[in-house]
């Protein structure tokens, strides 16, 4: 196959892909090992970022839930889940 495009994390240190891709109509989400992005699917921009990472998964009405662990640098908080309405 050919290469269509491709997206690089736009903070220095960001190299890793924490989860899988979420898609929308519009959008589509990553998390890598510095944050969470929304990409738009036209012009495959950053719209936005959030400094945590995660597992993802959108629901139906456009909340979208960043689920995480304890990590080295955050080792007082066990787990956490955050939800952000993409709509």
């Amino acid at each position: 196959g050919t290469l269509l495009w491709s997206w690089v994390p736009p903070q220095a240190g960001d190299t890793q892909f924490y989860s899988e891709a979420l898609l929308t109509r519009n959008l589509i989400f990553v998390s890598t090992n510095l944050a969470t992005y929304a990409i738009d699917r036209a012009t495959h921009q950053t719209v936005w970022s959030y400094p945590l990472k995660g597992k993802l998964a959108l629901s139906q009405n456009g909340i979208l839930y960043i689920e995480g662990r304890q990590t080295q640098s955050s080792p007082s908080v066990p787990g956490f889940l955050t939800a952000i309405n993409v709509k």
